[in-house]
């Protein structure tokens, strides 16, 4: 059974920094991915464990991500789609825009990290969900243990560059993990 989530990029990356991004995103049956999100060039930044640095970036392929059914292609349709798209992309980028936009046409959750979108979603009464939602819901349905979730959180905040608003739901768990050596 499809969900009915629909990702951004920045959200996106982040779960594929994970280096499960797979599971992660099928452990919620998946995640639409709108068409301007999906031409997007995705990129994760590598990182040198002995010099705990960044040392450059590599392409992210979503090829294998849709043929398993993990991401699921999505566009706008109808005028209205269009019309409430155009309305949202005045405030937002693209891939934000677009997300909100089928969010709020098609009743789905919209998985973003961005704070104006979240803002610009509540006003809309679009419900939201976070990369550290996305992640406990994970670890929690596939009973993952400390020592992998702080794994998966510290390839995030390495690969992706990501790290939550203190205001983000999952902002404790996040600390929690950041803080265990």
């Amino acid at each position: 059974m499809r969900s009915d989530h629909i990702i951004d990029t920045c959200c996106l990356l982040n779960i594929l920094a994970s280096g499960r991004g797979e599971a992660i995103l099928l452990a919620s049956h998946g995640f639409y991915l709108g068409e301007r999100a999906s031409k997007e060039s995705l990129y994760l930044n590598e990182y040198d464990e002995e010099t705990d640095k960044r040392v450059g970036r590599t392409e992210v392929d979503l090829s294998s991500l849709f043929a398993n059914d993990s991401l699921t292609l999505c566009q706008l349709e109808g005028e209205e789609e269009f019309e409430t798209y155009l309305y949202f992309a005045e405030r937002l980028d693209p891939g934000e825009a677009e997300a909100l936009t089928l969010g709020l046409s098609r009743g789905w959750t919209v998985a973003t990290d961005d704070k104006k979108a979240v803002r610009i979603a509540a006003e809309h009464e679009i419900k939201t969900i976070s990369t550290l939602q996305i992640i406990m819901h994970w670890a929690k349905k596939h009973r993952v243990g400390k020592k992998e979730l702080r794994e998966v959180m510290m390839l995030i905040h390495r690969l992706a560059s990501f790290i939550p608003s203190p205001n983000s739901a999952g902002y404790e768990e996040w600390v929690q993990y950041q803080q265990k050596k």
